[in-house]
């Protein structure tokens, strides 16, 4: 429920809806994620939902085109999404980790320009991986030998995990790290937490 404005409370509409009712297309999900107008379902089975905002492809379905109800990504298996505002990763069975949408977030090997990806793709150098997260433009992956992140490190959200330098951007995981870079949300936001 709340704000539908692009389709991803996947109900046919893009009117906004305040009590809780359900979404078109998803029964037997097993995760559910949203990101900035589009919404990602994994179900039991570990296929793959999106509805919603498809402007860099975060849909994963090849195109651009906005969706208001739920669709699977096609020939898409996987044991864990993660989304972000605008690119999504998921976790194969194999430990690889796949990803769609913005750019920024998918671990491109052309830093320079950082193409969007409409279709789920390989991020390079990922194995091992048994857990996935995503915050605004960047991605991160826990593996045995430690934590890989990469994206793009603005250093305005305090959740954010980011081994890069605030405001750089990398465009493939770096070697990975024991130590886990965060920041307070005190200067941004006009808060902070102990």
């Amino acid at each position: 429920f709340g704000y539908n404005g692009h389709g991803q409370l996947s109900d046919g509409t893009t009117v906004d809806r305040w009590p809780p009712a359900p979404m078109l297309g998803a029964a037997s999900v097993a995760e559910i994620d949203g990101g900035y107008g589009h919404s990602v379902a994994r179900l039991q089975d570990g296929t793959v939902l999106t509805t919603g905002m498809n402007q860099y492809g975060q849909l994963g379905d090849g195109s651009t085109t906005p969706r208001l109800t739920f669709a699977p990504v096609p020939d898409l298996v996987v044991e864990a999404i993660a989304v972000a505002d605008a690119h999504v990763l998921g976790l194969l069975a194999d430990g690889t980790v796949v990803a769609w949408g913005h750019g920024i977030g998918l671990g491109n090997s052309d830093a320079a320009t950082m193409p969007d990806r409409p279709s789920p793709g390989p991020v390079p150098g990922m194995s091992g991986v048994t857990a996935i997260r995503a915050g605004s433009f960047s991605s991160a992956a826990i593996t045995p030998d430690g934590v890989w992140t990469w994206g793009w490190s603005t250093g305005v959200e305090g959740h954010e995990i980011s081994g890069l330098p605030v405001g750089s951007k990398s465009s493939a995981p770096p070697p990975p790290t024991d130590t886990c870079h965060c920041w307070r949300a005190t200067k941004a936001f006009g808060f902070s937490w102990p």
